[in-house]
């Protein structure tokens, strides 16, 4: 149980950890991130870190499958599962996120 973004008593049902950052589901399905943010690894349309948890609005916490969350802080990526097999990833591409395109990737709210 803890606070996110202004949110007291947020309870997590799902947890995925690299070294380096954090997505948590809670019990009301909503998605939530923090950590290093570098290269957008954590989905927010910026570059900004966060020490305290953020919501990522654009994805259903219901909908995921699994997050794969890299331990790499220099080439730091996040790529989650959904049920239904899309993919979505973020943060630092060289070849990682499957484009031929070799830049970052920062998803967008």
């Amino acid at each position: 149980e803890g606070r996110c973004e202004s949110k007291e008593n947020v309870k997590a049902s799902k947890v995925w950890a690299g070294d380096y950052n954090t997505f948590i589901v809670d019990t009301e399905d909503s998605l939530w991130a923090c950590g290093t943010n570098a290269y957008g690894t954590l989905g927010k349309g910026n570059y900004n870190n966060y020490s305290k948890w953020v919501k990522i609005d654009y994805i259903n916490g219901n909908d995921i499958k699994e997050i794969q969350v890299s331990t790499d802080s220099q080439f730091s990526v996040a790529i989650i599962i959904m049920n239904n097999g899309e993919v979505y990833g973020a943060g630092s591409n060289h070849g990682q996120l499957g484009s031929e395109r070799k830049q970052e990737y920062v998803c967008k709210n």
